[in-house]
């Protein structure tokens, strides 16, 4: 090889370098803070995030770091022990939260963790402090946002996300523009809206909700969704409120989708433990508190079965319209004033239930 034709290459090299978003060599893995003293470590996860290679690994030592991130690329953001200390926790910046993004469904957004990558992101063993506040600077507070994402979320806490009475948008997780989030084994505490999807689908499983006053919400979902398992405690409008509000799981389905062994303890000033559209499979949850256990509206060929439902005033309320031809049997309906009560039903089966203590078992 000439030198010339050596130094053209050379050349090449160095701008491919300069041009790319990452180091030439970047490492698969790199930490946060110095508690892993031999791998390629950084001040601030935002740094380590941009330095990072594709599909690599972010290392999150414990402490607090306040910062806004953004992720656009596939990677693993992970929260590690070291010694005593145990959390990796994302808290709102010195100087404050600034503007992320404007959503098309809650207007300015403020993220602390906002991610934009259709491959594959998962963030694990997390935390986020939020504001706590109401509307910081009149944007919508966001804990994790996912953008046209595919997101998954596993054994991370995230705590106040905005007042539950707070008149704007405070949302622990927030997905849109038919994106997939799945999220798993975390907890989710002091919000205004504990999930809300939009557009987009997800496994939603054994995951903790409480004090907040929406658990989860599926607008539009495009793929068949499962929420499973998970543990929904305080959920609705707080005892201050003079109408009922607040609902733990509401869902525009898509067949073969699921709620199925989830277990929902609503205030006394909340409105419905689960409310749905569409075509679903519901068993085995156990729903306690609130005006309705569960709400079915233009329902059609839904599976309702095994399901609990105690001190409501209304166990089920069944709007059937146009729709119709549900299964809803082998539920236990207890202390309600109305166990079931069915509006303009069309070829549902609805025996045999077990109604106890009810003041009237089925309505009108």
């Amino acid at each position: 090889m000439n030198t010339l034709t050596h130094r053209l290459m050379l050349a090449a090299i160095l701008m491919a370098g300069m041009l790319s978003s990452q180091p030439l060599h970047a490492a698969a893995t790199v930490a946060v803070g110095t508690c892993q003293s031999t791998t390629p470590h950084y001040a601030t996860i935002q740094q380590a995030v941009n330095a990072v290679s594709y599909g690599g690994t972010v290392l999150v030592c414990p402490g607090n770091y306040g910062e806004q991130v953004i992720i656009t690329q596939s990677l693993t953001l992970k929260g590690i022990a070291s010694g005593k200390a145990q959390a990796a926790t994302i808290v709102t910046p010195g100087n404050g939260m600034t503007l992320s993004f404007t959503s098309p469904s809650i207007a300015n957004v403020t993220a602390h963790l906002y991610i934009q990558s259709a491959n594959p992101v998962t963030i694990s063993n997390m935390s986020i402090q939020g504001e706590g506040v109401g509307c910081p600077l009149a944007y919508s507070e966001v804990g994790i946002a996912s953008i046209n994402s595919n997101t998954t979320v596993i054994n991370t806490a995230i705590r106040h996300i905005s007042s539950p009475e707070a008149n704007c948008f405070g949302v622990a997780l927030f997905e849109e523009s038919s994106g997939v989030l799945n999220v798993q084994g975390s907890s989710i505490n002091g919000f205004e809206n504990g999930l809300w999807n939009i557009d987009g689908s997800g496994t939603i499983s054994s995951n903790f909700f409480s004090d907040g006053l929406a658990g989860i919400s599926y607008d539009q979902a495009t793929a068949p969704v499962t929420i499973s398992g998970n543990t929904f405690q305080t959920i609705g409008c707080p005892s201050t409120c003079t109408t009922p509000s607040g609902t733990a799981i509401v869902f525009a389905a898509v067949g073969n989708s699921s709620i199925v062994n989830n277990t929902i303890g609503l205030t006394p000033m909340a409105d419905t433990g689960i409310f749905w559209d569409g075509s679903a499979t519901v068993t085995g949850n156990k729903i306690s508190g609130g005006v309705y256990g569960m709400q079915m509206q233009n329902a059609k060929n839904s599976t309702v079965q095994s399901n609990i439902l105690t001190n409501s005033a209304v166990g089920l309320k069944l709007i059937d319209g146009t729709a119709g031809s549900n299964v809803i049997t082998k539920n236990t309906f207890k202390y309600s004033s109305c166990g079931l009560w069915t509006v303009a039903t069309v070829g549902d089966t609805l025996t045999p239930n077990t109604y106890l203590n009810n003041n009237y078992s089925t309505c009108p």
